[in-house]
């Protein structure tokens, strides 16, 4: 998106000699509002076919750009109610030896992978809240 956006800017600009005022409003990721769009989405569709209101206390985010997908995913766990979890796969636009500018919580092979990997991380926690549980103390 913003190639696409720099794209339009320059031909603006050529058209109209730089006398022309071009105001652009990019949505996508990584801006918050497409995350947040597709969280609404996410509770529908929780509520309709599984009849959950409660929304989730987790939501894996998964991508393979970290300047848009995990940039936009840890926004959105600065001020969400719940946490976001971004997980970085390396598929797609992932590079192979490169240090993200936009770091991950986890990064793994496939999405397979990721979504093993959000499976087990709610098990353990799960497993740690019995203990907190079986030791007398309230959870």
């Amino acid at each position: 998106m913003g190639a696409l956006r720099r794209m339009f800017e320059i031909t603006f600009r050529d058209i109209t000699g730089g006398k022309g005022e071009l105001h652009t409003h990019a949505f996508g990721k990584p801006q918050v509002p497409t995350f947040e769009f597709a969280y609404r989405l996410m509770s529908q569709w929780r509520q309709t076919e599984h009849g959950l209101v409660k929304p989730p206390q987790t939501v894996y985010f998964v991508g393979d750009t970290p300047e848009s997908d995990i940039r936009g995913a840890n926004a959105v766990n600065e001020t969400a109610d719940n946490e976001w979890y971004s997980i970085l796969v390396k598929t797609g636009v992932y590079e192979e030896g490169t240090e993200p500018a936009y770091k991950p919580r986890v990064t793994v092979n496939t999405v397979l992978d990721a979504v093993n990997y959000g499976i087990q991380r709610e098990m353990r926690k799960r497993v740690a809240l019995r203990k907190v549980a079986g030791d007398g103390l309230s959870v």
